[in-house]
């Protein structure tokens, strides 16, 4: 696996490489893995997307639509109609998915889309643990799939963060959320919105 990843363009001499190497082994070693070999499943890799909303009209008139781009790590069709949307992460395990449920659930909408028949579960992969099985959002729908209801409430969501980002680029004003929020999504930004002693 470290051979791969250096004919890939990791260096082995980064303190990442040789986790990341490990990580991968532990998880095609694994029984999710194994099970994926022994049926022959069908998967997809860095499956791009992109999952659009319409919103209101702007004031003059002219129609709006939001746009989220992406990719999905690994898709894994599952026999029993069953596709799960997985994303790796280079951290520790975590039971609490919450801090990954929005990007989880982008994949998991965009990928019903393409799939109306079939259920979906969306997880992460976690590398730098002892696992080789990815966690799953914890759902209400048949054996831990993703309910309609839930798809729904989540495109209703991004409509509305669509309608928000749409009238602040309209007036050209961009309200801040509060400080807490951005610690709690460990947003990437918050020195810049806040100051660097924000970010400590």
């Amino acid at each position: 696996v470290a051979r791969r990843l250096a004919l890939a363009g990791l260096r082995p001499d980064i303190p990442e490489a040789s986790r990341i190497a490990e990580g991968i082994a532990r998880f095609l070693d694994g029984r999710y893995a194994r099970t994926i070999r022994e049926q022959g499943l069908r998967l997809l890799r860095e499956e791009p997307f992109v999952l659009t909303i319409g919103l209101s009209p702007a004031p003059d008139g002219s129609p709006r639509v939001i746009g989220l781009r992406g990719a999905v790590d690994f898709v894994v069709f599952r026999p029993d109609g069953t596709v799960d949307v997985i994303d790796y992460k280079l951290s520790r395990p975590r039971s609490d998915l919450d801090m990954y449920a929005f990007q989880l659930h982008a994949y998991a909408l965009s990928m019903v889309r393409r799939e109306p028949e079939r259920r979906i579960r969306a997880g992460v992969l976690f590398l730098a643990g002892s696992s080789s099985e990815p966690v799953f959002l914890d759902a209400q729908g048949p054996n831990g799939t993703i309910s309609s209801a839930e798809h729904d409430a989540f495109c209703q969501h991004l409509t509305d963060l669509g309608e928000r980002f749409a009238e602040s680029r309209w007036a050209d004003r961009f309200d801040p959320v509060p400080l807490e929020t951005c610690r709690k999504l460990r947003c990437g930004f918050v020195g810049a919105c806040y100051g660097p002693e924000a970010s400590a």
